[in-house]
């Protein structure tokens, strides 16, 4: 379950990656790296379920924009 929320924590976590200039190359090399960092600090801290389409963010985001329609 972790490589799967971490694919998808990846994928979500790439918006918030968009403009950035990476400061440390040592660290990260690139926008997948980074968002892949964040995704991973995500499930380290909130669990993997934070990311599940049917519980997690996803599902939050979908229905707050259903709200604001």
């Amino acid at each position: 379950m972790k490589s799967k929320a971490l694919k998808q924590g990846t994928k979500i976590e790439m918006e918030h990656t968009k403009g950035k200039k990476i400061q440390d190359k040592k660290r990260s090399k690139n926008r997948t790296d980074l968002a892949r960092k964040i995704a991973k600090d995500h499930i380290d801290e909130l669990g993997a379920q934070y990311y599940d389409p049917k519980k997690g963010l996803p599902a939050l985001e979908k229905k707050l924009k259903k709200k604001s329609k």
